[in-house]
């Protein structure tokens, strides 16, 4: 359980989101709403194998990879709107 938690904390929710699509018809995602309301669905396991197969898994799996990835990412858009809010 600790290990889908670590997991699911680094997960963009659109690929949680696009795991749940690929993994759930859209009648069953319908018909059964309530289910997804939080990610008691998800299983580990299969959430692995879906991202190995998409080549997410590795970077997602370590933390130094994820930081590298996503932090520049974020630091440019805080910055950005940081001097787009100063100019008002």
């Amino acid at each position: 359980m600790a290990e889908l938690a670590a997991l699911l904390t680094r997960l963009p929710d659109r690929f949680l989101d696009q795991f749940r699509d690929a993994s759930f018809t859209a009648n069953f995602r319908t018909k059964n709403a309530q289910l997804f309301s939080d990610t008691t669905w998800v299983d580990l396991d299969d959430l692995r194998a879906w991202l190995r197969q998409r080549g997410d898994l590795d970077h997602l799996l370590d933390p130094t990879i994820s930081e590298r990835i996503f932090l520049p990412f974020v630091t440019s858009i805080c910055r950005s709107e940081s001097r787009h809010r100063s100019a008002y």
